[in-house]
């Protein structure tokens, strides 16, 4: 059952992947293949959650917090790796990873084997274990999600300012993380521009609690 089970979100994955798969040149073996063999160990220990053992309905408000869940953990894995762990073992590891300064999708899962224990597989299992989703919502959001990584490393000369108008991380925003490391470090909300446009708001609310109390004073 397990193997069947297995196979079952192998295929998913792929199938979901193939418009980016159909151009890759390598397959990097940090990728896809490291993933499913350490998920499969995990699968037959039954280390995942017992939610993810049982066939239910797709459940979207666990598939949107899987997402934003993983963004977060993510992005925290990420900037720890380009500032206090850049020196160790793990942000070397990831290192490997910005090679590419001028990523393709191919390249999307290319990095060393501690970077991608340390910024994939472990957020996944901790956002895992906090929604504990079932099979089918887990099977979607590991589709989704990798399908993700590759499109942000796509091509940066296409803009997608629908998403861009929403914080959503475009190939632009992460291309300008390959150019300088110390930058945009989420792969799907740009945290960022978000921050940015609470400390405008927080500026606009000062200015006119400020311009309130120049009234009441001048009345």
């Amino acid at each position: 059952m397990y193997h069947v089970i297995m196979l079952d979100t192998l295929f998913f994955v792929i199938i979901m992947n193939i418009n980016w798969l159909y151009f890759f040149q390598y397959i990097a073996l940090s990728g896809f293949p490291l993933l499913f063999s350490i998920f499969y160990v995990f699968w037959s220990l039954h280390i995942f959650p017992s939610s993810m053992y049982e066939y239910s309905y797709l459940n979207i408000s666990h598939l949107l917090q899987l997402l934003i869940y993983i963004d977060i953990l993510q992005a925290l894995f990420h900037w720890s790796s380009h500032t206090f762990l850049k020196k160790t073992f793990i942000g070397k590891s990831h290192m490997k990873h910005h090679i590419h300064r001028n990523p393709k999708p191919q390249d999307a899962f290319y990095t060393g084997f501690f970077d991608a224990i340390f910024q994939l597989i472990v957020p996944l299992m901790i956002t895992l274990h906090i929604v504990q989703p079932c099979r089918i919502t887990a099977t979607l959001f590991g589709a989704i999600y990798s399908w993700w990584l590759n499109f942000i490393h796509s091509s940066p000369s296409i803009t997608y300012s629908y998403l861009e108008n929403f914080c959503i991380v475009t190939p632009y925003h992460h291309y300008r993380h390959h150019q300088d490391p110390q930058t945009n470090f989420s792969n799907i909300i740009d945290i960022n521009k978000i921050l940015v446009h609470i400390n405008e708001m927080f500026c606009h609310l000062c200015q006119y609690e400020h311009t309130l109390h120049l009234n009441c004073v001048k009345s």
